[in-house]
């Protein structure tokens, strides 16, 4: 399963969050747990970091212990945000949105008068 981290940060925590991030990454992550890499980029708003990781499907409760626990640290760092998304591959996108369409159109789930107004406008 992959998980997606953006971390954002004002520019004058820059060193502080390298700081914080060599530290965090001095003990190697279990053989479970994958990045697949972090990638930075900046400008007038501040840093933005993504990295993506990969948790081995049968340890999925341990890898997310441990990515909360190589976090914790960052929660000094003022105005320092982070956001985790559980990513899902296109093709399991693409059967997902058919099984909620086949099901929505049984009844048994219906849509909210916001969702429905999105469809009919679609």
């Amino acid at each position: 399963m992959f998980f997606m981290f953006t971390v954002t940060a004002p520019l004058d925590k820059g060193t502080e969050v390298t700081k914080t991030f060599l530290k965090a990454v001095e003990t190697p992550p279990p053989p479970y747990l994958r990045s697949l890499g972090v990638y930075a980029t900046y400008g007038d708003k501040g840093y933005k970091w993504y990295n993506i990781v990969e948790i081995d499907d049968e340890h999925i409760s341990e890898g997310l212990a441990e990515l909360m626990k190589r976090t914790v640290p960052f929660d000094d760092i003022e105005g320092l945000k982070i956001e985790m998304e559980n990513l899902i591959s296109m093709r399991a996108a693409i059967e997902l949105q058919t099984e909620l369409g086949k099901i929505y159109a049984r009844g048994e789930i219906s849509l909210s008068e916001e969702e429905e107004s999105e469809r009919a406008q679609e």
